[in-house]
């Protein structure tokens, strides 16, 4: 299960990537970047492709982080380094002995 997990989140990491590569072409000059309350644009920024990367680049190290093999930086230790002999976990949880 995890290597299917795995793969089908590469897959969808690329084609954000590769998706937003795709539409870069067809932007406008200048993109909104932030929305006010009532929901239109009060700020902009130029149509570069580092602005336009970032939101994906972002997903990536979130997406990359949290489903690493061994115990993503969202994970956590694995259960097995928490066990002391006495049942209980240093890492703030307690087992049933």
């Amino acid at each position: 299960m995890d290597r299917l997990t795995h793969g089908l989140n590469a897959a969808l990491s690329l084609l954000l990537v590769g998706g937003s590569l795709w539409g870069f072409p067809t932007l406008p000059a200048r993109v909104p970047r932030h929305f006010g309350l009532g929901g239109t644009a009060d700020a902009y920024w130029d149509a570069t492709l580092l602005h336009w990367m970032a939101l994906p680049a972002i997903a990536i190290v979130v997406v990359g982080g949290s489903t690493a093999p061994r115990g993503g930086w969202a994970r956590g230790p694995p259960p097995s380094a928490c066990r002391t002999s006495s049942g209980t976990m240093p890492c703030g949880r307690r087992t049933s002995v």
